[in-house]
């Protein structure tokens, strides 16, 4: 069985490592080399899984994990891509668009807008969502927010077409 330089074998007990930190090791591996680990780190308060001595989950003393990353401060962050068979993401309505005090932009100042801003007004441009991120349900209600509003749009706009059709009937 090999032994990884920075992991005693301590399965029931706490054993001192090279790196001065406590730490119990569980190695699994065949004839070769090391398969996998579990391993607590006493110094740093993780949990941590491995598979070719190399970390691939980590989980903090207030429950913070990591995969494919060392846990940070969030309750689950991810250094890949995830795969689900559903998301649910708490978030908020947006039916304040059809209040009668809500204060729907024209659609002139809408095209104003996108024109000088190349975005829709209250969503962040692309490049910030590309470097910094976005909330998943912030964006969601935003989106949202915007379906609503273009809804409005086109009833004014339908409104305005049976108008003018209207009134080319009457002449």
């Amino acid at each position: 069985m090999l032994v990884l330089s920075y992991c005693k074998i301590g399965i029931w007990g706490l054993n001192y490592n090279l790196l001065l930190a406590w730490e119990t090791c569980l190695l699994f591996s065949d004839e070769v080399r090391a398969k996998g680990f579990i391993s607590y780190v006493h110094a740093a308060n993780y949990l941590q899984f491995g598979t070719d001595g190399n970390v691939r989950m980590s989980i903090s003393d207030i429950g913070n994990v990591g995969i494919g990353v060392f846990a940070g401060n969030h309750k689950l962050e991810v250094c890949g891509t995830i795969r689900c068979n559903e998301l649910i993401v708490e978030s908020f309505g947006c039916d304040f668009v059809f209040d009668e005090t809500y204060n729907l932009r024209s659609i002139a100042d809408l095209e104003k807008y996108v024109k000088e801003n190349k975005h829709l007004p209250d969503i962040p441009p692309a490049s910030v969502i590309e470097t910094e991120g976005m909330n998943v349900g912030d964006l969601q209600a935003r989106l949202l927010w915007k379906v609503e509003e273009l809804s409005l749009y086109i009833i004014e706009l339908k409104n305005d077409y049976e108008e003018l059709r209207a009134q080319l009937e009457n002449k």
